[in-house]
């Protein structure tokens, strides 16, 4: 009886010492997918990319610079979208809707193209300064793999607006491989979209990021490739402003 009982003392301390924290595991992902010193000194980004639908196949050129400036172009069915923010105003240019002259971005817009831009440096990073809340929730499963769930609720403790999105990190290698979201922008608020990342590259910078990302939401499934990413290129800032009439 007494040797049962400290084999379970003896148990239940090898697995507290072997849990692991929250910050630990984050602390691990940020390692592994460059280091804080490699996501600091991202000044740009310019990815040239494919996204694969149900309708059709686009190819997109995505630029962004820091602190939060982006220009987007999206080649539908030979038309070229633009989307693009200076920091302060966001304009678009839509030939589908019969102009091709440079607008001002509707406010549902603007906050959805900045919601979807890429982050220049990871939300991890400083998470609790940044007003960000993380939680680990336990494990999950992932299409054969044991993974941490994580739930980010971003801007939880500042005023920007607020949203929840949970991480799923492998455990060998705490990268995440998948994400689970609902939306709260869009045409469609309060539907779930889970996206599948693979294909993890290193990049210029040294920033490990995925290049294949898997998308269903609604029961239809769209495929984003990076074909091309750069870091730290030279952007000049007046791709990002409105041109003038």
């Amino acid at each position: 009886m007494k040797l049962r009982l400290l084999a379970l003392i003896l148990c239940s301390a090898f697995s507290y010492s072997n849990a692991q924290t929250i910050d630990e595991i984050i602390q691990e992902h940020i390692k592994n997918s460059g280091g804080e010193e490699a996501w600091a000194n991202i000044s740009s980004i310019k990815i040239t990319a494919k996204m694969s639908m149900p309708q059709a196949e686009l190819k997109m050129n995505i630029i962004q610079k820091k602190p939060n400036m982006i220009y987007t172009e999206t080649d539908v069915m030979g038309q070229t979208i633009i989307q693009a923010y200076d920091g302060t105003n966001a304009w678009m240019v839509n030939p589908m809707t019969g102009s091709t002259t440079p607008m001002t971005m509707p406010e549902n817009l603007k906050d959805q193209l900045l919601s979807n831009a890429q982050e220049l440096e990871s939300d991890w990073i400083r998470y609790k300064e940044k007003g960000h809340e993380v939680t680990l929730e336990g494990k999950e499963t992932i299409d054969g793999v044991e993974t941490f769930r994580v739930k980010l609720v971003k801007n939880k403790n500042n005023d920007k607006p607020e949203s929840t999105a949970y991480f799923f990190f492998d455990t060998e290698n705490y990268i995440p491989i998948a994400t689970r979201a609902t939306t709260d922008q869009g045409p469609t608020p309060g539907m779930t979209v889970e996206t599948k990342l693979s294909d993890y590259r290193e990049t210029n910078a040294g920033i490990l990021m995925p290049h294949h990302m898997e998308t269903e939401a609604m029961g239809q499934t769209s495929t984003l490739i990076f074909e091309e990413v750069i870091m730290n290129g030279d952007i000049d800032d007046s791709i990002f402003k409105m041109p003038e009439e």
